[in-house]
């Protein structure tokens, strides 16, 4: 596609050379620039792209947007825009045929519940006879078969940036794909990674506090994920969520609110029973009642069936095929995975890494009536590092014994990030005590346990390395609990 197509609607400055010539490829990283390239000089809160521009030249790029005036090469187009990532945005959309056009995209925001809603909609549809996508956390799939990454930037991210979404949501198209879930977080609002895409619905689960290492503030948080349903043709609001309340007034979509504590909720759950096996209710539209056995534990999750169903409901499926896929829901990698440990405790992992989910997930497991419950967990480095001590306080309130330990300590020295959580845990009844070494701490959780313990080891669920110092290295959380009871 010729450069002056890619550029035609969007504002721009030439600096040097010529439009006319024809790009192969986007990158924004200039270690995977390939011949005929475009390449985006992205400015960040850490690297700044324009130092890189020599690199992409020399790897085959031969043009280079920029928001700053950058050094001419003789052989090279330069252009300069105003907003890049916005442009990134509009260009990737261009280049690889607006794809969201021709595809059910269901976007999902909220502190919490993005990984889950997201698979429960594609397990549900899955059911129905429809070819699913899936984009978030846990990467991209087509129904339960993990696709690779492409070249335009690893999908290390829960939201992808702009031209990995656009080449994504092509090849889904190009696979008969009809509907795709993508989680949309705060941050890729911010940074237009979803500008430009065609969404048939917005999901938003809920809001309480995270990432304001990013946005500094709850009502910049609150706004960015508002951006979603200017996007979004229509909306599914948690209604018993403030936060979520508030954004259904501002705009003016159609909307379908689900709730388990507000009768003027269009989908309601009603007469609920939680055990440890299961969870059982009546799911009530338009007067009608069904009675749905989950089985998937806790208040938390009966939500993120709820937002599921509510969206497949608002986008004309039949309530009476819904209804029955709800029995069959499984929790989503690293989301409440339960093991029973034979003659031993019950052990849950589960990603929680907010203070809400954290208070969520051991509220729950709290009320399975446990001999002694017990958490295993840590704070991410290089992250809001307010949530500390509230997460700590948080813990020490429900949990019986807290034993902290490092997560993704990432390039803070993680004993502090431990003194800083154990510091909300003083201000509690609740014992505790701080092992650095991950490993270590669940293999002591699981050697002071008794069988009718639970033990919650939360923080990073699915993810199968710990980050420090800028290297990953593998570790696994449900591998650690295997080696210590291999009969499980």
């Amino acid at each position: 596609m010729y450069l002056s197509t890619l550029l035609k609607k969007v504002p721009h400055q030439l600096l040097h050379k010529t439009t006319a010539l024809e790009i192969k490829g986007l990158a924004i990283d200039s270690r995977k620039v390939q011949t005929q390239d475009l390449f985006f000089a992205l400015p960040g809160q850490k690297d700044d792209g324009h130092k890189y521009i020599k690199d992409a030249v020399r790897n085959g790029a031969v043009a280079i947007i920029a928001e700053h005036k950058p050094l001419y090469h003789p052989d090279v187009s330069f252009i300069k825009v105003a907003n890049i990532r916005k442009v990134l945005a509009h260009i990737s959309c261009e280049f690889f045929q607006h794809p969201s056009r021709k595809l059910q995209l269901i976007g999902i925001t909220g502190t919490n519940g993005k990984t889950s809603t997201t698979h429960f909609l594609s397990q549900i549809l899955n059911s129905l006879n429809y070819k699913t996508g899936t984009i978030g956390t846990l990467g991209a799939k087509i129904s339960s078969s993990t696709l690779p990454d492409f070249r335009a930037t690893n999908h290390s991210l829960t939201t992808p940036e702009a031209p990995y979404l656009q080449e994504l949501l092509q090849y889904m198209h190009n696979k008969q794909v009809t509907h795709v879930a993508i989680e949309v977080s705060s941050v890729a609002l911010e940074e237009e990674r979803v500008t430009g895409c065609n969404f048939a619905q917005g999901i938003l689960t809920n809001i309480t506090s995270d990432h304001l290492d990013y946005h500094h503030t709850q009502a910049k948080y609150i706004a960015a994920k508002q951006k979603l349903f200017t996007f979004a043709s229509k909306k599914v609001l948690n209604v018993d969520d403030l936060a979520a309340t508030n954004i259904m007034l501002a705009t003016a979509s159609p909307t379908i609110t689900y709730s388990i504590t507000d009768p003027k909720a269009d989908l309601r759950a009603i007469e609920i029973t939680y055990t440890t096996t299961n969870t059982s209710c009546l799911v009530t539209y338009k007067k009608e009642r069904y009675p749905v056995t989950l089985n998937i534990l806790g208040e938390f999750n009966l939500y993120n069936a709820l937002a599921a169903a509510a969206s497949l409901l608002q986008l004309n499926f039949p309530l009476e095929k819904i209804i029955p896929a709800l029995k069959h829901l499984q929790p989503a990698a690293g989301r409440f995975n339960q093991i029973n440990l034979v003659n031993g405790p019950i052990v849950i992992i589960d990603y929680a890494h907010t203070q809400d989910a954290l208070k969520k997930i051991l509220t729950t497991l709290k009320s399975c009536r446990p001999d002694k419950l017990i958490v295993v967990f840590g704070c991410g480095g290089d992250r809001d590092a307010s949530k500390r001590p509230t997460m700590g306080k948080t813990a020490g309130t429900i949990a019986d014994y807290c034993l902290i330990t490092s997560d993704n300590p990432r390039s803070e020295n993680p004993k502090q990030i431990m003194k800083e959580i154990a510091s909300g845990i003083k201000d509690t009844s609740c014992s505790y005590k701080l092992i650095h070494d991950r490993q270590k701490a669940i293999l002591s959780a699981i050697e002071i346990a008794k069988p009718n313990d639970i033990i919650l080891i939360a923080g990073k669920g699915h993810e199968t390395f710990q980050e420090i110092n800028g290297e990953k290295y593998p570790f696994n959380d449900l591998e650690i609990v295997k080696s210590a009871w291999p009969n499980s």
